[in-house]
């Protein structure tokens, strides 16, 4: 007779047991929820520095291989490039007029997109287009450097350099460093 009544019991959770397992969770999804965002995060900075860096090599390649005037910037409504190198699309294309607009769709070589959240600026800063010469030198310019910035933050977190040559070298930081300039 005792084991009819042992299994008629019910057996389960307390209320306050439950609450404090579900509180727990909330608690441990909220730590990982905030380091998933920072990794993501840095997972789109880190794709953008390369994204932005071999659009910078291809750009010199393609001068060189083809032996004309390459620009790359980020192109207007009209198809020139714009007044900063935040606004759209990077793009890579043949600029024999040295006019930095494009006028046929042949004339494209890449177009890279880049995340919204990333922004761009260069040195110098009055340029927001770069070109390269029929042998690979920068075109107007010594060289100078563009800096790749993470949302939120106010300084660089790389920084592509690029040569009298037109070569290019890519330096990341692990902390942000110098303020980017919209």
């Amino acid at each position: 007779m005792r084991t009819i009544q042992a299994a008629s019991r019910q057996q389960g959770f307390k209320l306050l047991e439950l609450m404090l397992v579900v509180s727990l969770l909330a608690l441990t999804a909220s730590f990982g929820g905030q380091q998933m965002r920072d990794l993501v995060s840095g997972s789109q900075v880190r794709s953008s520095v390369h994204t932005v860096h071999i659009a910078f090599r291809l750009a010199r390649q393609t001068a060189v291989e083809e032996r004309t005037t390459i620009t790359l910037c980020v192109l207007d409504e009209d198809g020139a490039c714009g007044p900063q190198w935040n606004n759209g699309p990077l793009v890579v294309f043949r600029d024999p007029n040295h006019n930095r607009q494009v006028h046929t769709a042949d004339q494209v070589v890449r177009q890279f997109e880049l995340p919204d959240n990333v922004r761009l600026s260069s040195h110098p800063s009055h340029m927001p287009w770069h070109q390269y010469n029929l042998m690979g030198a920068p075109r107007r310019a010594t060289g100078g450097h563009v800096r790749l910035c993470a949302p939120g933050e106010s300084g660089e977190r790389a920084r592509i350099i690029i040569a009298q040559a037109g070569r290019t070298r890519l330096e990341r930081y692990d902390e942000p460093g110098e303020a980017c300039v919209e």
